[in-house]
């Protein structure tokens, strides 16, 4: 089993409308604490003007297969 860390922002100030970006391998032990300030310097730099704010960081397992 992998973890994926997955990045949720907000758009266009809109709660509902969410931006999802996957990280394949993240930093061992990354706290969600963590994860968010990064998140956050991204919105402040304002990279890309629909994304407008952070809505939640979190790990899932995933299952890895080896490609044929």
């Amino acid at each position: 089993m992998a973890q994926k860390l997955y990045l949720e922002y907000e758009q266009n100030n809109d709660p509902k409308k969410v931006k999802i970006v996957t990280v394949a391998n993240p930093k061992e032990g990354i706290t969600k604490a963590e994860a968010t300030a990064v998140m956050q310097k991204f919105v402040d730099k304002k990279v890309y003007d629909e994304v407008t704010g952070v809505h939640d960081a979190y790990l899932k397992e995933t299952v890895v297969t080896p490609l044929a």
